[in-house]
């Protein structure tokens, strides 16, 4: 399976992504599990960018 990223508009899909994702996890999980997962990807913005690759690869979330 390959990936396509459009690396244009990455800072963007990958800022919406984080939004929904941590819409889910508040809905899910509540408030402190989304509030961790903020922190956390605001410190590291790696890990948002490899969960952003991780979902798109899996067909979950894509903004195309």
């Amino acid at each position: 399976m390959q990936i396509n990223l459009n690396y244009a508009t990455l800072e963007a899909d990958v800022a919406a992504w984080i939004k929904t994702h941590l819409e889910d996890i508040r809905e899910t999980l509540g408030e402190g599990e989304a509030y961790a997962a903020a922190v956390e990807l605001e410190d590291n913005p790696w890990t948002a960018l490899q969960w952003y690759c991780e979902d798109v690869r899996m067909g979950q979330r894509t903004n195309a």
